[in-house]
């Protein structure tokens, strides 16, 4: 610093300048900036070569997306050989079943033939002993219902059989030809000659053939009254011999379907 005066006032100037506070210094303003417009822009790459990265660019996008085809394409590819493989061994399966089956249809191939034969055999059965009727047990039924009394000289049946009826069952079916004085179906008829005490006890045993099972409308054709036959009384003083009145008749029977015993009955199969 310059000081004017004398010397011991310059040395006072001094120190008091030098004891003077100082004064801060301005702030200083932050620079402005200045607008991207304000400044120019200049491209310095060639044209050529911009065209070639934008090129290069769709180059590898358009190989990407090639990658990603190729890649969905060879899972569906694997997808699609994995479903006709599973289908194949199906198809595989399936065939070898069939040719299973073909050969054991082969075994059985005469089985139509056989069941063929089988069922017209029956039906011949059928037609020759179809008509079958348990006599022991038409007889049996006949001597326990009998009442007393009354005796049989003859006993005639005849069966003329049963028709068949063409059904699954084969069940037998009365012949058409043959009916009762009602005109019940039956399958054939017993004409009997027999001898009873009197009307009554003939009564009796045509009620009692209505009780046999399988013998359906019984009637009596004739009823002739009569004595014949005797007891002698040998110990009497004068020997007598009375006389017996027996009245004789003539009849016959229907025989039911209910009499036959369905043994050779057609079976369904």
């Amino acid at each position: 610093m310059v000081s004017f005066g004398r010397k011991g006032q310059t040395a006072v100037d001094e120190v008091t300048e030098a004891d003077a506070p100082v004064a801060a210094p301005a702030p200083v303003a932050a620079p402005v900036a200045a607008p991207l417009a304000a400044f120019p822009r200049v491209n310095l790459i060639p044209t050529e070569i911009a065209q070639e990265v934008k090129v290069r660019r769709s180059k590898m996008v358009l190989a990407s997306t090639v990658a990603a085809t190729i890649a969905a394409v060879g899972g569906l590819y694997v997808m699609a050989s994995s479903d006709v493989s599973s289908a194949q061994e199906q198809l595989d399966s399936a065939r070898a079943t069939s040719a299973s089956l073909a050969a054991e249809q082969a075994k059985y191939a005469d089985v139509p033939k056989v069941q063929a034969d089988l069922q017209s055999a029956q039906l011949q059965q059928f037609a020759a002993m179809g008509g079958e009727v348990r006599w022991s047990t038409v007889l049996n039924n006949l001597a326990i219902t009998i009442p007393p009394g009354v005796s049989l000289t003859s006993f005639q049946a005849t069966v003329t059989g049963a028709t068949a009826t063409g059904t699954s069952t084969g069940a037998p079916a009365a012949n058409a030809s043959v009916s009762s004085m009602l005109g019940l179906p039956g399958v054939g008829s017993i004409a009997f000659d027999g001898e009873a005490r009197d009307t009554s006890r003939v009564a009796a045993f045509l009620e009692s053939l209505t009780k046999s099972s399988g013998l359906v409308d019984p009637f009596a054709t004739q009823v002739n009254g009569g004595i014949t036959g005797g007891t002698t009384n040998i110990g009497a003083t004068a020997p007598s011999t009375t006389k017996t009145s027996v009245v004789s008749f003539t009849g016959s029977v229907t025989i039911g379907p209910k009499s036959l015993s369905h043994r050779y009955d057609m079976k369904g199969n």
